[in-house]
């Protein structure tokens, strides 16, 4: 099978052609080879790590507030982005034209990857390795509420504006801010909607009782408050190495963080899917929620939602920042060995 590099994601090229909408992904296909994209883990991480490492990425600069590649590097105009914490404008009040402006928004962009009542399966879901996420399960990864709350407005907006372009998912970044909020409002339309059905086909009748079981589910708890940086240096990083086999990090993410831990293999999510964890060690771009310090301190304190990485507790509030330095010293020594 011959493979292409597409936002450093390997795509399969088949006879025949499907444009996948929104500046999505653009993928071909001939009958009964609808396999996806590199589902054998092992090879997946080879291919992603022969990527990055002839790609020219360099060494995290050492900074809390920020982690990106060398100026200079030739990769850095094909995945550097706005960082999904960042990403936010004026919040537009929901209305019924808004969220009708939201609907036919998600028709001409979304509707592909995530189908037409928002269970993930558009399409081009078939084409894409990490599945497009089934808004009817209320479940999403990442947030700033803490673990098992759904995600407030702003979380939504974030993920749509920013998107996981490494992963299959565009930035929307280009549609008016009004579309953006349109979408938000809309994609938690299709939550409630598919919530509700499942809790109907469980066989929950009494309308009360949904209300009140919808209501719980989908209101969002307050955000997290990831605290200020610890200052970053070598005793952060060697306290952020012990913490990091305190609390097993290695069993999934593997001794040097290249996602080929013991249990690396066994992952699934809530949706059935095969999980590959996160190889972080060849570049901080490969965290979907963002390569900064405090965005690897957000995911430590929320978890991610619908996966088997969990929120971690700590009694020091600090250790989440020092694991988070030496996550991405990991990323550093794998540069240094490539240059």
């Amino acid at each position: 099978m011959k493979l292409r590099t597409f936002f450093a994601v390997p795509v399969p090229m088949y006879i025949g052609m499907i444009a996948v909408l929104g500046g999505c992904v653009a993928v071909s296909g001939a009958p009964g080879e609808q396999k996806g994209v590199a589902r054998d883990t092992a090879k997946r991480r080879d291919v992603a790590r022969d990527t990055l490492e002839h790609s020219g990425a360099q060494s995290a600069i050492r900074n809390p507030q920020s982690s990106i590649p060398n100026p200079q590097s030739p990769i850095r105009n094909r995945i550097e982005r706005l960082h999904w914490e960042d990403a936010i404008a004026i919040k537009t009040p929901v209305s019924y034209d808004l969220v009708e402006l939201g609907r036919r928004t998600y028709n001409t962009r979304c509707l592909i990857c995530h189908g037409r009542e928002g269970h993930g399966d558009g399409s081009a879901a078939n084409y894409l390795d990490t599945k497009p996420r089934d808004f009817t399960k209320a479940i999403f990864k990442y947030r700033t509420t803490p673990q098992g709350s759904f995600p407030r407005d702003e979380d939504l907006f974030r993920s749509i504006s920013v998107g996981f372009p490494i992963y299959g998912m565009p930035s929307f970044h280009y549609l008016s801010a009004r579309q953006r909020w349109g979408l938000v409002y809309y994609v938690e339309k299709l939550c409630e909607a598919g919530f509700r059905k499942s809790l109907e086909d469980d066989g929950d009748s009494d309308p009360d009782e949904i209300k009140e079981i919808l209501d719980e589910r989908l209101t969002p708890e307050k955000p997290l408050d990831v605290g200020n940086a610890p200052e970053w240096n070598d005793d952060a990083i060697a306290r952020g190495k012990t913490v990091y086999q305190e609390l097993q990090c290695a069993t999934c993410h593997g001794d040097r963080g290249m996602g080929d831990g013991p249990s690396a293999n066994d992952q699934t999510d809530v949706w059935g899917n095969e999980l590959t964890p996160v190889p972080f060690a060849l570049n901080p771009y490969f965290m979907k929620a963002g390569g900064r310090p405090r965005d690897i301190v957000r995911v430590l304190m929320t978890g991610v939602g619908g996966t088997g990485m969990p929120r971690f507790e700590t009694q020091n509030q600090d250790d989440y920042w020092k694991l988070a330095y030496y996550v991405l010293q990991l990323a550093d020594e794998r540069s240094e060995e490539n240059q």
